[in-house]
């Protein structure tokens, strides 16, 4: 239960999980984030200080509206699909 977090901004990465081995050319993230005071204008996704860009908001999250107990954040969810090789990130939102 995430008890607090009705009033205040939160978020999490569902993928990729913590510990899990990656792709050398192609990361998938994908999580969620909600402010319930204000909408989420945007997700930057970083790798170190490298960032790989903005992932494409307003992915349909019922079990975030839920668990949170609000009817705002069911489309709290964000996904990106970025380039993880060397040079500007050629990424474009999902």
């Amino acid at each position: 239960m995430l008890l607090g977090l009705r009033r205040r901004a939160a978020g999490a990465i569902d993928h990729p999980r913590s510990g899990c081995t990656l792709s050398e050319a192609e990361l998938y993230v994908s999580g969620w984030a909600h402010d319930p005071k204000q909408p989420v204008r945007q997700v930057e996704v970083r790798l170190g200080d490298r960032s790989l860009g903005l992932a494409a908001l307003d992915i349909h999250r019922p079990d975030v509206s839920s668990a949170l107990q609000d009817p705002n954040a069911a489309r709290a969810g964000f996904e990106l699909a970025a380039d993880r090789r060397p040079g500007p990130p050629p990424w474009e939102p999902l």
